[in-house]
């Protein structure tokens, strides 16, 4: 973690990226905590002292990809401008789209 952001700042930024590469990757079920750990370079401890459960990381990834995506969306000037916008974002390893197809496979709301 040491290009990262030090503290605790740092390790949830670290949390929160390493666990959306996995979950776009894999899908969320597909995914422990401890291999989110494990990625992000962090103790397994602290997903629990920093965000909480699974389920509480599950959302703050949401959270922060659906941000990232409307931050995408924002400058769109009709919808099929937004629509390219996020298909280009589903192409990476933190595309809303990809992870919204495997919340949605998964029956996550």
């Amino acid at each position: 973690m040491s290009d990262r952001t030090p503290g605790r700042e740092g390790a949830v930024e670290a949390i929160v990226g390493a666990a959306t590469e996995l979950f776009a990757e894999r899908g969320p079920a597909a995914v422990s905590l401890r291999d989110v750990a494990k990625r992000a370079g962090v103790n397994h401890g602290l997903i629990h002292h920093y965000i909480g459960s699974r389920d509480d990381l599950l959302r703050l990834v949401f959270s922060t990809v659906t941000e990232r995506a409307r931050a995408g969306v924002d400058p769109a000037d009709d919808p099929v401008d937004a629509l390219q916008a996020l298909r280009r974002q589903g192409d990476g390893s933190d595309g809303y789209t990809r992870l919204l197809a495997w919340a949605l496979l998964e029956g996550h709301d």
